[in-house]
């Protein structure tokens, strides 16, 4: 398990580059959109900056796959941001709560009928 270490100020600039980036396109940055991004020009210092978010566990790169860039947790809590996960479990709470309050009017509902006169 990779540890996680507090990110300086470029790292954390590329990381914001990609989260943006992949927020907007759907797709992670080419190296050079990356670099171009935080001012590197030499796609060995943008891969290795790369590797050093993948190896402190702020990005995940499927092996062999050089533009699969994904956030990690990690890289969503660096960058103050919500997870996909943490959206989708308040999502799914917020429609418990909601299923929950709609039986609940239907119940009032139903008992506040009961004390209305019939015409």
């Amino acid at each position: 398990m990779p540890r996680t270490a507090t990110l300086n100020p470029r790292y954390l600039r590329l990381l914001s580059f990609i989260y943006d980036y992949i927020h907007c396109y759907g797709r992670p940055p080419t190296l050079r959109e990356a670099g171009k991004a935080i001012g590197i020009s030499s796609s060995a210092a943008i891969t290795y900056a790369l590797n050093k978010l993948v190896h402190f566990g702020y990005l995940e790169r499927p092996q062999g796959r050089m533009r699969a860039l994904r956030l990690t947790e990690a890289g969503y809590q660096a960058l103050r941001k919500p997870s996909p996960q943490t959206i989708r479990d308040e999502r799914d709470a917020l429609q418990r709560e909601n299923r929950l309050l709609r039986a609940t009017c239907r119940q009032l509902q139903a008992q506040l009928q009961e004390f209305l006169p019939r015409s």
